[in-house]
Formats: structure tokens, sequence, C-alpha cells
């Protein structure tokens, strides 16, 4: 058999199928991320306000809700200093036990 030579055109196409394949995939997923996030209250059962039902709310209970939360001081708290936790606390020194000495036993007399 001859050897095969076209110059490469052949896989210019199988990178260009393979480049379209990978970006058919990221869009497909990308849509289904984004369906699954509008759809996901059906999808778990939650239900969702009507708009009769949230416009019966009175607006003095919303803003009474707001007012009670405090303020968001998350970037205050990213852009404040670190600071050293505190020192873990000594334990009190304790005496250690009395050391106790035994006298080496007395060996035994012998009698002539």
């Amino acid at each position: 058999m001859a050897a095969r030579r076209n110059g490469g055109g052949g896989s210019r196409a199988g990178t260009f199928l393979v480049l379209i394949g990978a970006v058919g995939i990221l869009a497909t997923t990308f849509l289904a991320g984004v369906w699954t996030g509008r759809n996901w209250s059906l999808l778990t059962g939650a239900t969702r306000p009507t708009a009769a039902e949230a416009s019966k709310t009175r607006p003095t209970e919303r803003t009474r809700a707001t007012e009670t939360l405090p303020p968001l001081t998350f970037y205050q708290e990213l852009t404040a200093p670190l600071t050293a936790p505190p020192p873990p606390a000594r334990p009190s020194k304790t005496r250690p036990p009395d050391l106790v000495r035994h006298d080496a036993p007395a060996e035994p007399r012998r009698e002539p």
C-alpha cells in the first residue's frame, strides 16, 4: 500500500470537529445550568408567592424586616487588620510527687 500524503488536511478537519464538539458540550452544560436555576423551585416543590399575594403585604412590614437586620460589613471585615488570637491559658504548675527512697535490703548474715 502506498503511504498517505495529503499534507495534513485530514487532521485540520478532525481538529475543527473536535473543537466544535467541545464548544457544543460546554454550551449544552451552560444552558442546562441556566434552565435548572430558573426552574429549581418547580423541581424541589417550593412555591413562589404570586403577584397578588406579594401586593397584599403592607409596605411597613417590608421596611421593618430590613431595619432589624444589621448593616452589611463584609467589606469592613475583609479590610480590617488581622489580630492575633489570645494566647492559650498556662497550665498551673504542679509539684512533682516526692521521691520515695527505698533502702537497700540488708544482706543476710552468714553465721560461721
